[in-house]
């Protein structure tokens, strides 16, 4: 039980950290990714995460420093690529459609899989987005505004 509650703690961790990294960077951006970008990339930021935090697991009930290690890469790695998908790099796009296709044996992996392929590949924001296009969203209109436009 201790471990699903260490879990979920580095999960909201995670969440607060991904806020921060993303504050910072969207000062230099000039163009603010779609929703489909940031939902993606926020899946694969708490998958990463949980890869981070199952290092942790491997050091001290597994004892097996080696597998510690590796899943210690593995997760910055994927957060790097997680970071790389809000900044609009294609590369991370495509290195996250080969990464969902490995990680699809596991359970978890699965959702995390399907989220990312789809809202990468499938949208057309995503697509714009990471060609450097354009993208338009749709615009946020107060129904007050709305109704003054109309008469």
């Amino acid at each position: 039980m201790n471990w699903i509650l260490g879990m979920i703690g580095g999960v909201i961790v995670a969440g607060i950290l991904n806020d921060v990294i993303q504050a910072i960077i969207d000062k230099t951006l000039k163009e603010k990714p779609p929703k489909s970008v940031k939902i993606a990339e926020k899946s694969e930021m708490i998958f990463g995460s949980i890869v981070l935090l199952s290092s942790i697991y491997f050091v001290f009930v597994e004892e097996n420093i080696k597998l510690a290690y590796l899943s210690l890469i593995i997760g910055f790695f994927w957060l790097f690529i997680a970071i790389c998908l809000y900044v609009g790099k294609n590369w991370a796009r495509v290195t996250c459609l080969v990464l969902s296709v490995l990680r699809l044996p596991t359970i978890i992996g699965v959702i995390f899989s399907i989220i990312s392929v789809y809202l990468l590949f499938f949208t057309t924001e995503a697509k714009k987005y990471f060609k450097g296009i354009p993208y338009m969203e749709s615009p946020e209109v107060d129904s007050f505004e709305q109704s003054e436009r109309e008469i």
